[in-house]
């Protein structure tokens, strides 16, 4: 993987953006990741591709899936067709611009991660930062706490892949305006070049939490009388240049604007409202996690999802929070108590319960989940 070179703009006017901190990893300490996330500050860390051992380029995607059938959406339209993995990537590279924007989200729909790509999950795993927030075993992650033989929520990581858009008012970028109920994090570990030859990009424009009300009061004026739902989370706006600036010049919003290259990982605090447009062919990963600073705006989420579902008959919660939040006090409770290990039928192997305070051991690989 080529490194991002060092001339890449990365900073945006702060007349329109937010202030964003990048850092290296070995700069993000336990404590400065506490200090972003109890003030809800998205923030990047770069140059994880050099952590990176697997391939993630569309070829490798192309020679080991190819003949795997996906489904591919029109980032315009919404409308999905039924493709081949080789068919998808093959239009990533091309110096003409493609007749319609496509992506392969959510990558893959329905099996687990891990087992469809074994290597890929591990070699994401062991790039990612503070893995004991992140990971599906990582003991801060109150979303790991669910024992292993009962219903587990799939939380990531999923693969995000679409080919590029233009930033423009007519286009509607590669991911809509959305709130997720969890936090998150994105990684881009490929990225083709922009067509004048420039690094590529993916373009986010991230808002706080307390921007939220304003955001979605400007696109309830904006709906239609028959939209039903929530304008945040129906995911049916995409913000053009034009939007932002009535927004800031209507409620004075400015969102955090951030350039995502290669190696770069975007952490995105629960109940940040985004959006991503890909300036370039970019292949992403993204997992969810929810963090104990993020349980009181997880949960005013999950009520909102709540009503929305009511509202458009979505399918039930990917997060069960009360669940989460049960099987979280169970594990905790085990670790102080000193309790007895269990044991599953399907597996007879040990995994150390998660804990939640701060004086516990940090692994979770030494003692069974309670049940």
């Amino acid at each position: 993987m080529a490194d991002v070179p060092e001339w890449v703009p990365t900073t945006i006017d702060p007349q329109v953006s937010r202030a964003v901190k990048r850092l290296a990893r070995t700069q993000l300490s336990e404590e400065r990741f506490k200090t972003f996330w109890r003030s809800r500050r998205p923030f990047v860390v770069k140059d994880l591709h050099k952590d990176l051992q697997a391939c993630w380029e569309p070829q490798f995607f192309i020679q080991q899936y190819g003949d795997t059938a996906c489904e591919v959406q029109d980032c315009e339209t919404g409308k999905e067709q039924t493709s081949t993995v080789a068919a998808f990537f093959s239009l990533f590279g091309s110096a003409e611009p493609p007749k319609r924007i496509l992506k392969l989200k959510d990558w893959p729909p329905t099996a687990n991660f891990k087992a469809m790509f074994p290597q890929l999950q591990e070699d994401f795993e062991r790039a990612m930062p503070l893995p004991e927030y992140i990971t599906s075993s990582g003991a801060k992650n109150l979303a790991a706490h669910f024992p292993l033989n009962s219903f587990t929520p799939d939380l990531g990581p999923k693969m995000y892949n679409a080919l590029a858009s233009t930033f423009d008012e007519t286009h509607s970028g590669s991911t809509r305006l959305h709130l997720d109920m969890s936090d998150a994090v994105n990684l881009m570990t490929h990225a083709a070049s922009a067509r004048d030859g420039s690094a590529g990009y993916a373009l986010w424009h991230i808002f706080a939490p307390e921007d939220t009300c304003h955001v979605r009061a400007y696109l309830n004026q904006k709906k239609s009388p028959q939209e039903r739902g929530d304008p945040i989370h129906n995911q049916s706006y995409y913000l053009t240049q034009s939007m932002l600036d009535e927004l800031s010049d209507q409620y004075q919003v400015r969102p955090y604007i951030i350039r995502q290259y290669l190696g770069q990982a975007i952490f995105i605090p629960a109940g940040c409202a985004h959006q991503v447009s890909n300036q370039a062919d970019c292949v992403k990963v993204a997992c969810d996690f929810v963090s104990p600073e993020s349980v009181a705006i997880c949960k005013q989420l999950w009520d909102e999802f709540r009503i929305q579902r009511l509202a458009r008959c979505w399918p039930p919660d990917v997060i069960p929070f009360a669940h989460m939040l049960y099987w979280t006090w169970e594990s905790t409770q085990m670790i102080v108590s000193g309790g007895e290990q269990y044991h599953f039928a399907e597996d007879d192997s040990s995994r150390q319960t998660p804990f939640l305070l701060p004086a516990l051991p940090s692994s979770r690989n030494s003692r069974t989940n309670p049940i």
